[in-house]
């Protein structure tokens, strides 16, 4: 797992570490995966378990900030949109946070497999996801249902969206512990 905080320093510094570590991580599992395609024997179908070991995680918490813009020219050429593109094959994936979809370049989105998604108050922001599975069908719910932890999501492994209702995530102390028993 590997995660990045960004929520203080200067902004063109942290695009620029953040970047570093992520081609970083891209390298080391590209050299992995062609590694392990390199050794497997010829006459035997390949394993893609053997190609693939190592699975990692990304979450790019405000994704917007460092993703490549909507409408940007990019042809792969930068490590976010590259990994979006590839990663999944190379076990990395993505976990992109952002209340701004429609700032992230369409082509990382539509390579997203798995959504959580919350409450947009933006008709702009409901119109781009909209655009992606079957969330057109929840656009106007999105917008008007503001209930903190309601989300519904979408897997890979789904046929379609669920609807959820997540509860409040905190930790006990010792003594809220010893008490509940």
């Amino acid at each position: 797992m590997v995660i990045i905080d960004q929520s203080a320093g200067e902004p063109e510094h942290n695009r620029a570490a953040a970047e570093r570590v992520m081609w970083h991580i891209y390298h080391a599992q590209s050299a992995s995966f062609r590694s392990a395609v390199a050794s497997l024997d010829p006459t035997q179908e390949p394993n893609p378990d053997e190609a693939t070991k190592g699975h990692i995680i990304v979450y790019v918490e405000e994704a917007h900030n460092l993703l490549p813009r909507a409408g940007a020219n990019d042809s792969l050429t930068t490590v976010w949109a590259k990994t979006a593109k590839e990663g999944s094959k190379l076990n990395i994936g993505l976990v992109l946070a952002t209340q701004a979809p429609s700032s992230v370049m369409p082509e990382i989105l539509s390579e997203t497999d798995n959504w959580v998604l919350a409450y947009l108050n933006s008709e702009r922001e409901r119109r781009v996801v909209s655009d992606y599975m079957d969330f057109s069908d929840f656009a106007e719910q999105i917008g008007k249902v503001s209930e903190q932890g309601f989300v519904r999501i979408r897997t890979l492994s789904q046929a379609y969206s669920v609807p959820i209702q997540l509860d409040r995530f905190h930790i006990k102390d010792d003594a809220e512990s010893i008490d509940a028993s």
